[in-house]
């Protein structure tokens, strides 16, 4: 990928917050003060390249600049073939305030939480889960994977017990 002054001074930005370089808030407005349309444009090819780290700097560019206008972008990356790369999508998709109340949005997390191979992923949909609109497919979801998803992540979390948590904090706070 042949790169122009202005990307190489965002991957410059992307490397920073990969390596935890300096002061993150700063690294990030750094990144938002550059070009949006040169942002976007090399997130979006970041998003194709056949290296998971390069599509988690696409994720993270474009939810760091704008999540709310970005997220329809970033959506599909929960269907990637690397589990961090679907854990970082997530990550970033249940902090946007448009899945706080669009339901397609929240039922395509529900389906991560029901369907995804990796603990960690659905293990960050349940956590999410609790503060979004509260539905009945919400409640259903996470009362299934609380009963049912036992397996643990390394920091020994497993889906079933953060869905209990999320379902426990919805009780206590309403959504």
């Amino acid at each position: 990928m042949t790169l122009s002054e202005a990307e190489k001074t965002i991957m410059d930005i992307l490397d920073d917050l990969q390596n935890l370089v300096g002061n993150r808030y700063e690294t990030v407005l750094r990144l938002r003060r550059a070009d949006q349309n040169v942002v976007v444009e090399l997130a979006k090819r970041l998003l194709e390249d056949v290296d998971s780290v390069k599509r988690e700097q696409g994720i993270k560019s474009l939810m760091l600049t704008d999540n709310e206008k970005n997220l329809e972008i970033v959506l599909p990356m929960l269907n990637d073939s690397n589990s961090e790369v679907r854990r970082i999508a997530m990550f970033y998709i249940i902090r946007s305030e448009k899945f706080l109340e669009n339901i397609e949005v929240i039922n395509r997390v529900i389906k991560s939480l029901r369907e995804d191979p990796r603990v960690e992923v659905r293990a960050e949909a349940a956590e999410g889960l609790r503060y979004c609109k509260t539905t009945p497919e919400v409640i259903s979801a996470l009362e299934y994977v609380s009963m049912h998803d036992y397996e643990y992540d390394d920091d020994g979390y497993s889906a079933g017990s953060v869905a209990t948590a999320s379902l426990q904090w919805i009780k206590e706070n309403g959504s």
